[in-house]
């Protein structure tokens, strides 16, 4: 047995020492175990690898969303693989992801194995709520509750992948994450380099911590991601290592890529990049490289409050100074990859949630696509995260790049639904070596199919965006509570209350968004959107104010709030906007929270005091506050600019990148919601949380139907501990805040808390609400619904005149709608009459103008196409739909008939549209059609003398049949 010193005398390197010992005696006592887990599955011995055939067509491939799954092939055993692969295969995926850790790999300093030769076994320190096997699950996979006999065997894997007809992604690090030992760095970089680890402030050194893995891990069953000392990514020994370890992975997979004809289509470097999940501006990294990297002392912590805004230049331009050092450590590996004859797409994955000092705009620049993960609850109680997620990794690279969904939740169609409408392209589910469930796999084959047949119609579509809200990334860096710093309105919330509630009530408005990142934009991308939002905080960036004033000059129309920024992105004076575009003179201030105002009209409640206005000849008056104008519209060149002196939007919807932790549904009426929330929040806060919990209802709220607990999670930044979360009820139509749970004063590694409560103002969204934004807004969406809890999006695909329309209900009971949808300038009904049926929580791809041959197309359709098989005069449609829907078909000919499930049905039909009604369920639908006969040439009268042809009656002749058709079976004319 290891005897080990306590931890606070242990150095970094005694402490690797004591650990690596430990596992090595720890494996010495397991090889009988091991040996049993393995059992007749054991790897088989090494052997040459002999290159397979070619997985795909020479011929460029068609394009196709990816839709598969992680499957890691290192934590289980052969025979488990195929058994799963068979599985995802029978989902329709055609995609498999898997990490590729380097300590499985590299197991011992320059020894390599990618083909079963080694056996390694590795001590977990993951044994919470990230690891959803079971111990029994576990050793079916062969490993054991807390160790895992790793399976080397990469080419195998790869191999077997091609053979079930799957694409493959691999992720080689250097840090995977993945409740995985060290995240893949192997114990001997970690034992060789103990100057290699990023620093705190004053160069002090980071306590190891978990899941840095030594034997306390095991024994206390792991720990939170937010306490791994990761190495500085500006040191050497660590960069060196880490090219040595890309350079050797891309020979073994550089033959395997599909670009030389095999399966591997893409590579992923790091995973979640962000100075291993420490967020605060002066947490990290003191590394003396780091530092010399810099150029000069960096600061240590905030200024003291009080004095002007120019203060926070050096901690400003500290955590830009990082955030770019993200994108060179990613760009580094991409060239090391590149260098080695990779030349597949190399991507990266990042979560919104991560940033700061994370940009995502500087990390996209490093790779050749940027993707995003979601593991977020789509109900309609949530901040929109989800929406603001896909629209911030796709919005830092401008729309132009095709973004998957790198991680999320294996066997949840509906969140694949939600993500298809907002702009995601294709998904891979996450799981560690199941890839998907047996009891999912009969609904996501439904989902599959829809894609598949969608093809490049969808997988190569464009999402329209009815307008555009100006995202600042930069604001994150403030601090919070920034208006202690001399800032009018505090920086931070804009972007991480405000601008989710602007979100939050477009959504309900019927109204679909791109975020404009002021990273990246340039002034171009300002004139696709006919509307663009501005949540103004004092501060936004110069090149952005001067993109706005020349956007409105052009013919947009751009909508401000409360009042316009007044500095740039360093902190000094900038009016550009003001100046340009919202100069008129200022009026009275009302301070009052709730006040009703009309805007455009309507009467509304808005919040947080009102600003008046002295409106000048050249402005006209769109808001009033008992007689005084509180909002003007000023017509600048060939647009318009509208200020709005209030915040007419809801947010009590939790801010901070909040997730649904835990619910309780409640009985009709509500009882028992007091207590539900004090259990809940004695239970995750402790019981004198729960007692300080207000849980009343206030005025104008609905009975409580949910109690939802939302956490703050990876909102730990250096001094400012902002983790926690929001205890509220749901009424059915608004969050309804209770109580605002801070932990500043949590001792994570002592179990003690000290949480801080507030109780948030109740800020509902009313009809009214969504009447005035569809007013401000001034153009009909693109896609409108009947029912404001339906959400409807149109795609565009990018080589055709098809479209696509996504609509999603997220709520818990069925609603009925129809929808409005306008491609190309066209309208077109939803159904053609009536209304579609979409059950709680259910969602449809709908087809508008799918061309499945000459003269043949689904014109609009509201069940979801699964399927098509045409020839010269049949179609036969597989569809599906929750409660029944129409099919609506031109046709290349006649009509013959129509059956459904092989029963002749009556359809409505007006030359060349079919309309036929499908009940509910999955269907097969086919249609016959007769050709249009071919008319015969005229005979020309002979002359005299010429040479006369067979009559149409001689015997000889070829007779043809009344209405017999002349064209080759199989082909349409």
């Amino acid at each position: 047995m290891v005897r080990m010193q306590s931890n606070a005398a242990l150095t970094r390197r005694t402490f690797l020492e004591r650990a690596a010992l430990a596992s090595t005696t720890l494996a010495g006592g397991l090889q009988l175990a091991t040996r049993t887990a393995w059992g007749a599955h054991r790897p088989p011995r090494s052997r040459p690898h002999r290159r397979r055939a070619p997985h795909r067509a020479p011929a460029p491939p068609v394009a196709r969303s990816v839709l598969g799954t992680e499957l890691e092939y290192y934590r289980s055993d052969p025979a488990h693989l195929e058994d799963r692969l068979r599985a995802c295969a029978a989902a329709g995926y055609n995609t498999i992801q898997t990490y590729v850790p380097w300590n499985v790999h590299e197991n011992a300093r320059g020894s390599y194995d990618f083909t079963g030769r080694t056996h390694p076994l590795l001590i977990s320190d993951h044994l919470d709520e990230y690891q959803i096997e079971t111990p029994d699950q576990e050793i079916a996979a062969g490993g054991l509750v807390a160790r895992v006999v790793a399976n080397t065997d990469l080419i195998g894997f790869i191999s077997a992948c091609a053979r079930h007809g799957f694409d493959v992604i691999l992720r080689a690090g250097p840090f995977i994450s993945d409740e995985w030992r060290n995240g893949g760095l192997p114990d001997w970089l970690l034992l060789a380099y103990p100057s290699m680890f990023q620093l705190g402030p004053h160069g002090t050194a980071l306590e190891p911590g978990l899941p840095f893995s030594p034997p306390v891990g095991i024994l206390s069953g792991g720990g939170p991601l937010f306490y791994f000392a990761g190495p500085s990514y500006a040191s050497e020994d660590y960069r060196r290592e880490v090219r040595r370890w890309m350079t050797a992975f891309a020979g073994i997979v550089r033959p395997l890529l599909s670009s030389k004809g095999g399966p591997v289509t893409s590579l992923q470097v790091d995973d979640e990049i962000c100075f291993y999940y420490r967020f605060g501006p002066f947490e990290v990294d003191y590394h003396p490289s780091m530092i010399a990297r810099y150029g000069s002392d960096p600061p240590t912590d905030w200024p003291a409050p009080g004095g002007p805004v120019t203060a926070l230049s050096s901690a400003l331009d500290w955590q830009r100074f990082k955030s770019r050092q993200l994108g060179a450590f990613l760009g580094e590996l991409a060239d090391t990859l590149r260098a080695s004859g990779i030349d597949v797409p190399i991507t990266h994955e990042e979560e919104l949630q991560l940033s700061p000092p994370a940009s995502l705009s500087h990390v996209a620049a490093a790779v050749d696509v940027l993707h995003p993960e979601f593991y977020l609850d789509p109900g309609p109680w949530s901040q929109p995260t989800i929406e603001l997620c896909a629209a911030a990794v796709r919005g830092a690279q401008r729309l132009q790049r095709d973004v998957i969904s790198a991680e999320m939740s294996a066997g949840d169609t509906f969140m694949r639904h939600l993500l298809v409408g907002e702009g995601i392209s294709g998904f891979l589910g996450f799981s560690y070596t199941e890839g998907i469930s047996d009891d999912a796999i009969a609904e996501m084959s439904v989902l599959t199919r829809a894609l598949r047949i969608a093809g490049p119609r969808l997988a190569e579509s464009n999402r329209v965006a009815d307008s555009a809200i100006v995202w600042s990334p930069e604001q994150l860096y403030a601090p919070y509570d920034s208006t202690r710093y001399g800032f009018e309105r505090d920086v931070r919330n804009v972007i991480e209350r405000d601008i989710p509630a602007l979100a939050t009530l477009l959504i309900r408005a019927g109204l679909s968004f791109d975020l404009l990142d002021t990273d990246v934009a340039q002034a171009g991308d300002y004139a696709r959107y006919p509307t663009v939002w501005l949540v103004a905080g004092d501060v936004l960036p110069r090149s952005c104010q001067e993109a706005l004033v020349g956007y409105v000059r052009r013919g947009g129309r751009l909508i401000c709030w409360p009042a316009p920024p007044t500095l740039d992105e360093d902190y000094r004076p900038c009016t550009i906007l003001r100046d340009a575009l919202y100069d008129q003179a200022l009026g009275a201030v009302y301070p009052d929270d709730a006040q009703t105002v009309a805007i455009e009209g309507i009467r509304v409640e808005v919040w947080r005091g009102v600003q008046t206005f002295q409106l000048s000849a050249d402005a006209t008056p769109t808001a009033i506050r008992e007689g005084e104008p509180c909002g003007y519209v000023h017509r600048v060149g060939s647009g318009t600019a509208v200020l709005l002196g209030t915040w007419p939007v809801a947010d009590s919807v939790p801010g901070r990148e909040g997730d649904v932790l835990q619910s309780v549904d409640l009985p009709a009426g509500g009882s028992g919601a007091a207590a539900a929330a004090r259990s809940l929040v004695g239970d995750r806060w402790g019981a004198s949380a729960a007692e300080a919990l207000g849980t009343s209802l206030p005025a104008g709220a609905g009975a409580p139907q949910k109690v939802i607990v939302f956490e703050y999670a990876n909102q730990r930044r250096g001094g400012e501990v902002v983790a926690g979360g929001t205890v509220a009820y749901w009424d059915g139509d608004n969050v309804v805040p209770l109580a605002d749970i801070n932990l500043g004063m949590t001792l994570p590694l002592l179990s003690i808390s000290l949480p801080q409560i507030s109780t948030p103002p109740f800020r509902p969204i009313t009809s009214a609400h969504r009447e005035i934004v569809r007013a401000l807004h001034g153009a009909p969406p693109a896609c409108a619904v009947s029912d404001p809890r339906a959400q409807a999006r149109l795609l565009l695909a990018r080589d055709s005149q098809a479209a696509t329309v996504s609509v999603v209900n997220r709520y818990e009971t069925d609603i009925e709608v129809s929808i409005t949808a306008r491609p190309q300038g066209r309208s077109v009904r939803l159904p053609l009459a009536g209304a579609i049926t979409l059950p709680a929580r259910g969602a449809l791809l709908l087809a508008l103008n799918y061309q499945l041959a000459a003269g043949l197309a689904i014109q609009q359709a509201t069940v979801q196409l699964l399927d098509a098989q045409v020839d010269a005069t049949r179609a036969r449609l597989s569809v599906t739909s929750p409660r029944g829907g129409e099919v609506v078909l031109r046709l290349p000919g006649a009509l013959a008939r129509v059956l459904v499930d092989g029963t002749p049905v009556a359809v409505r039909q007006t030359r060349p549209i079919v309309r036929l009604e499908v009940p509910a369920g999955e269907h097969e639908v086919e249609v016959h059609w007769r050709l249009p006969r071919r008319r015969r040439p005229r005979k020309r009268r002979r002359r005299a003398g010429s040479r006369a042809g067979p009559k149409s009656g001689h015997r000889n002749a070829p007779r043809r049949r009344r209405g017999a058709s002349l064209s080759r079976p199989g082909t349409i004319p």
